[in-house]
């Protein structure tokens, strides 16, 4: 549906285009990666003309791919191979959990709000922020689809085992009995 070959690495990004989601940080990245690797961004945004602009500057208008909002991430998700989350900040990002629970293995940025729910080399890869070259690396560590299906499985079993609601609410609970004294 895509127009993308079969044996390519699609990597998802998701988010609005914004500055601060940092996408054309990524579009940097590709066209230091393989040729059969491609990246596709679900998500509206005031930054989509400029990010456009970017990819075909460096020519890789053909496998950089704008879907624009979307209300079937799910699926996209699913046909995906790993997730690029290059924001410069976030407080819980869905869309990284969301990720995971797909089984993609997701790479992010050092930054600590960004990546507090990433296992470097356990469930996902982490670079050094505003390193191209660091993110390249990490992106071409998952062009192996063991490694990609390792590390996504872990990813995919850590937000089932921690980042469920009964889990979030079993936790606000017991914070509320600590932190409001005997009743």
């Amino acid at each position: 549906e895509l127009g993308i070959p079969e044996d390519a690495v699609m990597v998802l990004m998701v988010g609005r285009a914004t500055r601060y989601k940092n996408f054309g940080f990524a579009v940097e990245c590709l066209p230091q990666l393989p040729d059969h690797v491609h990246f596709v961004h679900c998500g509206d945004g005031p930054e989509l003309p400029a990010l456009r602009e970017q990819a075909k500057r460096l020519g890789v208008t053909s496998r950089m791919h704008w879907l624009g909002k979307r209300s079937d991430v799910r699926r996209i998700m699913s046909a995906s191979d790993a997730a690029i989350h290059p924001s410069l900040g976030e407080a819980m990002s869905l869309a990284l959990l969301e990720a995971a629970c797909a089984g993609l293995p997701i790479v992010v940025p050092d930054t600590p709000s960004v990546s507090f729910t990433v296992d470097h080399m356990l469930d996902g890869l982490k670079y050094k922020a505003g390193d191209v070259r660091s993110a390249v690396l990490q992106l071409q560590y998952l062009m192996h689809p063991e490694r990609r299906r390792e590390l996504g499985e872990n990813a995919r079993q850590k937000v089932l085992e921690r980042y469920t609601i009964d889990r979030t609410l079993a936790e606000f609970d017991e914070r509320v009995r600590v932190y409001s004294g005997p009743v």
